[in-house]
């Protein structure tokens, strides 16, 4: 290898500066962490298998407490989660999310849209 593409290869994979932003919801403030590549991968394989399972473990993954890198949820709290009242807390939430995976609002807008279409053709059917 030439020492170009090595440094390159270094700089690339040696970067485990994972982004994180604090966001204040139901009154305490946690840290939003981005994830690994693969659980991102992970994750979009669910949303289009079981979006509730999905949602639950995206706040497993990027949910901590803030200065750590302790999750704030775990497997035990499936449920409770998906009992958590929806409203404007979960969704600054999701934003901060979205925000750290580099995720624009036009995005979401669009994948909403075509899940919709997606749903409207697989129920007229």
């Amino acid at each position: 290898m030439s020492k170009q593409k090595d440094a390159i290869r270094s700089a690339f994979f040696s970067s485990n500066a994972f982004k994180r932003e604090t966001v204040k919801v139901f009154g305490v403030s946690i840290d939003v962490r981005q994830a690994p590549l693969g659980r991102v991968l992970d994750l979009q394989g669910m949303f289009a298998e079981d979006r509730k399972q999905a949602i639950s473990r995206a706040l497993m993954e990027f949910c901590v407490v803030p200065g750590t890198n302790e999750a704030v949820f775990d497997e035990a709290d499936t449920d409770s989660i998906l009992a958590m009242p929806f409203g404007e807390d979960f969704q600054e939430l999701q934003e901060k999310i979205n925000k750290i995976m580099g995720v624009k609002e036009d995005d979401v807008k669009a994948a909403e849209g075509n899940l919709e279409e997606t749903i409207s053709a697989t129920t007229s059917s």
